[in-house]
């Protein structure tokens, strides 16, 4: 009897089992459920490309051209020449300065008395470089105040006989020792536009007229210095008047130049006249070297091409 009892247990609990297996395989079967899409359900929603790519050329293109932002840089406006003015009266209202071109200074009644300094226009000095007193160049350079002790002598430059007809652009170059409280040397420069004769006569000049400055008192940081000003010669005939005014005689001539210049805009604009009437003959590309072969008021006479074509631009887009 107990045997028998003990056989059907057996057979109860191996009848679970089967049981329980066949469950959890079925329930296998049940998680493992693959689904396969349609055809046109697996191709890409185009419609939702689109609306994106839409989206990203408006926020990308159409809104800086609506709201008037400028991704790039653009060429300089070319600007006609400036003239030198007498201020307006009190009760009349001065004109704006056109955009590009700084403002001229007014000119005040010149005396019979006033020395001929008019003639020569000062630009703002570069310093080009520095050094300790051992000679070592220095990465950063301080700026000077140097116009107390440097401008009114070059100024003096109208009284050398080379200047008398003098008119273009004479670049000189400074080598300043704090340490010794001198100017030990002179410089010609690469945007001097007159004859090597000329640019030696007015450089000695200079000289002569810089002999006794002194640098005393001056602030600095370093030991020397290397900077160049730009000194511009105006002609005769076009010195301003007693009356501000600038005579017209001397507006057609053309004076003759020499020397390199580099274009400093970004696209200077060629003309066949010097005035912004004149027709537009080519373009030149920021860094080009061209050669100066005259100039007439504001407007300067270039070589732009290995070929020697001759073509006129403003004074600012040459940097000059």
């Amino acid at each position: 009897m107990g045997a028998a009892i003990a056989a059907y247990a057996t057979r109860s609990w191996a009848m679970r089992f089967r049981r329980l297996g066949k469950g959890e395989t079925v329930a296998r079967e049940r998680s493992l459920r693959i689904e396969v899409p349609e055809p046109a359900e697996d191709e890409p929603r185009l419609a939702r490309v689109g609306i994106v790519a839409a989206a990203g050329f408006l926020i990308g293109i159409i809104w800086p051209w609506a709201a008037g932002v400028q991704l790039g840089r653009s060429a300089p406006t070319e600007q006609g020449p400036s003239r030198i003015a007498a201020p307006p009266p009190p009760s009349s209202a001065s004109a704006a300065p056109e955009p590009g071109i700084p403002e001229a200074p007014a000119a005040s009644k010149l005396s019979s008395e006033t020395p001929s300094t008019d003639r020569v226009k000062l630009g703002k000095p570069t310093i080009t470089s520095c050094r300790d007193r051992r000679g070592t160049r220095q990465d950063k350079c301080d700026a000077l105040a140097l116009d107390p002790v440097i401008a009114d002598r070059l100024r003096g430059l109208a009284t050398c006989e080379a200047a008398k007809d003098a008119r273009g652009m004479l670049s000189i170059g400074f080598e300043l020792n704090f340490d010794k409280g001198k100017i030990e040397r002179l410089l010609r420069g690469r945007s001097t536009t007159f004859s090597d004769d000329t640019a030696d006569a007015l450089l000695e000049c200079a000289t002569k007229e810089l002999a006794a400055a002194s640098l005393r008192g001056i602030e600095h940081a370093h030991a020397g210095y290397t900077l160049f000003y730009p000194v511009e010669f105006l002609p005769r005939a076009s010195s301003t008047s007693q009356d501000g005014t600038e005579p017209s005689s001397a507006e057609d001539e053309v004076t003759p130049a020499s020397g390199m210049a580099t274009v400093v805009w970004n696209a200077a604009i060629v003309r066949d006249a010097p005035s912004r009437e004149g027709a537009r003959m080519t373009q030149v590309l920021s860094g080009t070297r061209v050669a100066v072969v005259g100039r007439r008021n504001d407007w300067y006479k270039i070589k732009y091409d290995a070929k020697g074509n001759e073509g006129w631009v403003f004074k600012g887009a040459i940097g000059l």
